[in-house]
């Protein structure tokens, strides 16, 4: 998913830099989480070459928000309600049991999900049934199963969410140098998900 993730695993932009200068490259916007990051991360010394990025100032930002449990955390901590979340992990066995038989018996699903870059559906699964959740974890944990209880939010690899039973939409803001430059707003088709 990433074209940066060779060169940011080496924490220098100057490859990267280099390409663009070379392209003529004068703006980057990012089109995948880990390279949100790193254009975030190395911002200054894109814009001191006269490479311009649409990005977030602060590179943690891009992580909280698209990593689901850090996002979900953060947003029920300032107050906006979230659908029924928890982490998959030893300690959360019997929740993630009950929340998938409840939402099965009013006909609605679950969807378990890995929490970090992922895509358009990349890394979900609809859940409608025990076995269906259990099929689940197997595949996107890789076999592994529910990580440790003591395991901390960044870490926190996969979540069980409680689907929505109505309709869902959605909006994206997007600000530049501190102005609204785009509002988007969708409705989920739920026969595609």
């Amino acid at each position: 998913k990433s074209v940066t993730e060779d060169m940011a695993s080496s924490g220098s932009a100057d490859r990267f830099i280099a390409y663009c200068v070379a392209k003529g490259v004068r703006a980057i916007v990012a089109a995948s989480v880990p390279d949100s990051i790193f254009v975030s991360r190395h911002r200054e010394e894109l814009a001191s070459r006269g490479i311009q990025s649409l990005t977030c100032e602060d590179p943690e930002t891009h992580i909280r928000l698209d990593h689901k449990w850090l996002c979900h955390e953060w947003l029920s901590g300032h107050g906006v309600a979230q659908p029924r979340t928890l982490p998959v992990r030893a300690d959360t066995v019997a929740a993630c049991r009950d929340l998938v038989e409840a939402n099965a018996a009013r006909g609605n699903p679950c969807f378990f999900k890995r929490t970090f870059d992922t895509c358009a559906g990349d890394g979900v699964a609809k859940v409608t049934s025990l076995e269906e959740y259990h099929a689940a974890v197997k595949k996107l944990s890789g076999g592994g199963g529910a990580q440790p209880a003591d395991t901390s939010g960044a870490e926190q690899q996969l979540i069980l969410q409680q689907g929505h039973p109505g309709d869902v939409h959605e909006g994206q803001a997007i600000f530049y140098r501190g102005e609204l430059v785009a509002c988007y707003l969708t409705k989920e088709n739920p026969e595609m998900i």
